[in-house]
């Protein structure tokens, strides 16, 4: 079956919601709620559209770097450094792709995983900053980072900014 798809039934929840039960409400309150509704159910919808493409692209991004972390940190000699490429191997074999396809879930669980191994490579790469911190391809691996980071949370600010903005509690 290709209608309703989920975006068509959130989209027709939000309508009914604000053509008869938000005309209904009169207790601050229950406008203040009503105003939350409504929010939820828009950026539910957004992220049924955007998010999808977007864990899909920031986690291959995310597998790139680490890739080049992994192989920076097998050819260092800091000490901080020595788990990494075993911690980012094993993190990558638990976040590996099984199908072109795959469902929102997955893609939610594999970013988890992959975001998990990035936060403790970050923390392995500060700590190796005293003895590494001027070497041109830390400095460049650190500016990788930070990029793709950026490009994750813009690419996350396209569905959480327009959802609420309206009137909020």
């Amino acid at each position: 079956m290709l209608r309703p798809r989920a975006d068509e039934i959130v989209n027709s929840i939000l309508y009914s919601f604000e053509e008869f039960v938000v005309p209904e409400l009169e207790e601050p309150y229950a406008v203040s709620v009503g105003h939350t509704i409504r929010n939820l159910l828009r950026h539910v919808a957004l992220r049924i559209e955007l998010e999808p493409p977007a864990l899909y692209t920031g986690n291959e991004e995310m597998r790139a770097v680490l890739r080049d972390i992994a192989a920076y940190a097998s050819s260092s000699e800091a000490a901080s450094l020595a788990a990494v490429p075993a911690d980012i191997a094993a993190a990558l074999a638990a976040a590996e792709p099984h199908t072109p396809y795959p469902s929102l879930s997955t893609l939610s669980t594999h970013a988890i995983v992959l975001r998990g191994v990035l936060d403790r490579t970050i923390r392995a790469l500060q700590a190796a900053r005293p003895e590494l911190g001027s070497d041109p391809a830390y400095l460049e691996l650190r500016s990788r980072i930070r990029t793709c980071l950026a490009r994750q949370l813009e690419r996350e600010a396209e569905w959480t900014t327009p959802a609420f903005s309206g009137i909020r509690r």
